[in-house]
């Protein structure tokens, strides 16, 4: 859930501090498309169509045994009336083995019908989650004064209404802190976001967010990305913001885990073109 405070990101804040987490350095890798920047206004990827394709990947349709879409995952025809009242469930994870949607034959609406994923919830199937596309919208809604580097138009071209990244991650962040727990953020991205969330976080860590005053804190800010190549037989070379390249992946590895007290957030741009071909 987008919400602040996050039920979820506090269970996970709850579990890495407790007295059994230990001492060890926590090292928190994170996606940044879909993961803590719903949008990426560089390449048009507005609120609107991230969180309609997001809904799309959570909302499950039934495969007959022929493999035809039959309806949804509760066995629900698309035009049946109570789905407006009671739209299926959203299936956002399953612990199961195998996973629901494998023992049952379920499919995401986002890929039994690309490319309408995008506009989900005006589709004539998808409308029934209209009003739950709405309250996250909600959820996701800036509430304090406005910040400019913190926020984000909502269909990408109109005012900026929007946190930019789900506040979930600040809360994250500024718990951690308060419990003295040694951790460091890697945001690892292929887009072109990093020099907007660089603004954002250089104001977050200058006491900017009004919901989070207690992450003014210099070290929640990064001043430089790192780029990470990868040739032909798969070797990597990461080139940090000093211009020092790193080749050796245990190498790699500690300048990640033995990053200073000063510095909790690293950016890494890796190599799209590598992951393509290795079909990610």
């Amino acid at each position: 859930d987008l919400a602040t405070p996050p039920v979820t990101a506090t269970r996970v804040v709850v579990a890495m501090s407790s007295p059994g987490a230990g001492s060890r350095k926590l090292i928190l890798h994170l996606d940044v498309n879909s993961t803590i920047l719903l949008a990426d206004p560089a390449s048009g990827r507005t609120a609107e169509i991230a969180l309609n394709c997001e809904l799309a990947k959570t909302a499950y349709v039934q495969k007959d045994s022929e493999g035809k879409i039959s309806g949804w995952h509760d066995g629900r025809a698309f035009d049946d009336p109570t789905c407006q009242t009671s739209p299926p469930a959203l299936i956002a994870d399953d612990h199961g083995e195998p996973p629901v949607w494998v023992a049952r034959q379920l499919e995401e609406f986002y890929e039994a019908f690309r490319p309408r994923g995008r506009d989900f919830v005006n589709t004539p199937e998808g409308k029934v989650y209209h009003a739950e596309f709405e309250r996250l919208m909600g959820l996701l809604a800036w509430k304090g004064a406005p910040q400019d580097e913190l926020m984000l138009a909502r269909d990408g071209k109109g005012p900026k209404t929007l946190h930019l990244v789900v506040p979930a991650l600040f809360r994250c962040m500024v718990e951690l802190s308060k419990q003295q727990r040694d951790f460091v953020v890697v945001l690892r991205t292929f887009g072109h976001d990093l020099p907007d969330l660089q603004k954002a976080f250089a104001a977050f860590s200058s006491g900017q967010h009004p919901d989070f005053p207690e992450g003014c804190d210099p070290s929640f800010g990064f001043h430089g990305v790192a780029t990470l190549r990868w040739d032909k037989a798969g070797c990597p070379l990461l080139t940090l913001p000093s211009g020092e390249q790193l080749s050796d992946e245990n190498a790699i590895y500690s300048h990640v885990t033995n990053a200073a007290s000063d510095q909790r957030v690293l950016a890494i741009s890796d190599h799209y073109d590598h992951w393509e071909a290795s079909k990610y």
